[in-house]
């Protein structure tokens, strides 16, 4: 799974761009409830380093199917559709931090 950043679709439309196989998404920018959901989960993330409840396990790609689905293809997705293409946590947990440099990116251009 890759990710980086561009502004491939416009001038106006920053993009992160999110390979899932055979699958392009370019993931938009998110809304602020999103982004704050974001950081409450991250901080969930970091303790998983001993160990991970279903429930937590379940969260995680409930979120990033959430976050997959902010794009400019307008596809949704599920947390089966993500189990189902076999993605990890360990790349879910790779992408996010993508998308926080992405967000902080475009904060700091805001700024």
């Amino acid at each position: 799974m890759l990710a980086h950043t561009s502004s491939g679709l416009s001038r106006s439309a920053p993009t992160l761009w999110v390979t899932l196989g055979d699958l392009q998404i370019p993931v938009a920018v998110p809304s602020l409830d999103l982004t704050e959901q974001f950081l409450e989960k991250s901080r969930a993330v970091s303790e998983f380093k001993d160990g991970l409840t279903q429930d937590a396990y379940d969260d995680i790609f409930a979120f990033f199917a959430e976050l997959l689905s902010c794009n400019y293809n307008y596809v949704r997705f599920t947390p089966e559709d993500l189990k189902q293409r076999r993605v990890t946590v360990s790349q879910i947990i790779d992408v996010l931090a993508d998308w926080a440099n992405f967000i902080g990116t475009l904060a700091s251009l805001k700024n």
